[in-house]
């Protein structure tokens, strides 16, 4: 088989060889901090809401400042489906 690599949001690049598919499909959907989790049922829908919940979750997580302000950029960057999908990349929601 063929070696695939991968170089998921915010991580380092692996290679895989030979490339298990399940296993390339839970790392690409690996958040950036998965032992940051956020309960987002509940915030009514409000993106506010849903931006404070994550950003005072990452900075309780320890992330440093620079990284919450990319995630507060990047989550405000589109509609309001782009804002959760970029939760879901950063976090683990429920």
């Amino acid at each position: 088989m063929d070696t695939v690599m991968l170089s998921p949001p915010g991580g380092k690049s692996i290679q895989l060889n030979p490339p298990n598919r399940q296993f390339i499909n839970e790392l690409l959907t690996m958040p950036k901090h998965p032992e940051i989790e956020v309960r987002l049922t509940g915030t009514d829908g409000n993106a506010f809401a849903v931006l404070g919940h994550v950003s005072k979750a990452l900075r309780r997580g320890g992330v440093d400042r620079d990284q919450i302000n990319a995630f507060l950029e990047e989550a405000t960057n589109g509609d309001y489906n782009h804002l959760l999908r970029t939760c879901m990349r950063w976090v683990h929601t429920f």
